[in-house]
């Protein structure tokens, strides 16, 4: 059966029952019938949204779901306080990100996630293989979120939501990542050089986003002294409502070790200047 949710998607599923509450809100239960989890979950049908990402169906749900209850479903992605940890794929950054996890990620990859929201992309690349994301966030809101939605989707073992105060270059616990991904305003990305770079492996792939087409050039001259520019990608998205945005992608220069150590000198020197 499929249920019209709004004007910007269709949702079908395979056991549908519909109700309405006291207060004439319509209420969706959905319950799975081909396997023996049960995912039932309530939710206000207008303030839900989806999109599609490779084979994956990404549902974001403007509701609480108990610590009990889980999304198995293959090939579906279930976040829920949405409002706090922003995120739902709506934005044209985050749509960027999530074709760039989708085609890049694969099995056995580490991944760090700069920036991670409502846990989104981090969710989706341990749902394509990887072995480990790291998933860095500043917000509280955001930080419950993620930890809510990684759980949520049976990927709490794999996704490691933590502040970024917690983290420490050359701490074991931040194994270099095969592919880092920050979706963040370009002020943070600026700033964030040092961690995003050293946390990489040498030849590892970088996506940056939550920039303007006209924003990427500074951040590029920031970035060059580090990076494979050969290898540099960029991918626009113009939409109605949002404009204009930007991904940017690249890999990671494979320097010695001494040239590693003289520039992580350098990155230093800076972060005592400012």
């Amino acid at each position: 059966m499929t249920l019209m949710m709004n004007s910007r998607c269709l949702i079908t599923f395979s056991v549908v029952s519909l109700a309405t509450s006291l207060h004439g809100n319509m209420k969706l239960f959905v319950e799975r019938h081909s396997h023996v989890v049960k995912i039932a979950k309530y939710s206000d049908v207008y303030d839900s949204y989806a999109i599609k990402v490779g084979n994956f169906k990404i549902v974001s749900l403007d509701s609480d779901i108990s610590n009990d209850e889980k999304c198995v479903e293959d090939g579906l992605i279930s976040l829920t306080d949405i409002k706090s940890g922003w995120g739902n794929g709506a934005h044209p950054t985050t749509k960027l990100c999530l074709d760039f996890v989708s085609s890049n990620v694969k099995y056995g990859m580490t991944v760090l996630d700069y920036g991670t929201g409502s846990g989104i992309l981090s969710i989706l690349a341990a749902k394509l293989g990887a072995s480990k994301c790291i998933a860095v966030e500043v917000d509280e809101d955001c930080i419950r979120a993620a930890t809510n939605n990684a759980r949520l989707n049976n990927v709490e073992k794999i996704v490691d939501v933590i502040h970024t105060k917690s983290v420490y270059i050359g701490d074991d616990s931040f194994p270099e990542a095969d592919v880092t991904i920050a979706n963040i305003l370009p002020g943070p990305l600026s700033r964030l050089v040092a961690p995003i770079w050293m946390l990489t492996k040498p030849g590892g792939l970088v996506c940056l986003s939550g920039m303007r087409p006209e924003e990427l050039s500074a951040i590029r001259r920031i970035y060059e002294p580090y990076m494979n520019m050969q290898t540099e990608e960029t991918q626009l998205d113009s939409h109605d409502l949002y404009g204009d945005w930007v991904r940017w992608s690249v890999r990671t220069k494979i320097m010695s070790s001494a040239e590693r150590k003289q520039e992580i000198q350098k990155l230093s020197m800076l972060s005592v200047e400012f």
